[in-house]
């Protein structure tokens, strides 16, 4: 319902949250911000697929 409410017709999700922010994201759902939201894990980029390769 609030996403429906603030959100621009044609704003996706990820889009509604650039333009208004992660806080207020939180703020405006109420979803508790957690621990598990950050993603500082060293070994991102070697497990993420993040060669130019196209593999079928």
């Amino acid at each position: 319902a609030v996403y429906k409410a603030d959100a621009r017709d044609w704003e996706r999700v990820g889009e509604w949250v650039d333009r208004i922010g992660w806080p207020a994201f939180f703020e405006k759902t109420g979803l508790p911000f957690t621990k598990f939201h950050v993603s500082d894990w060293k070994g991102t980029r070697h497990q993420l697929n993040s060669s130019a390769y196209i593999r079928f």
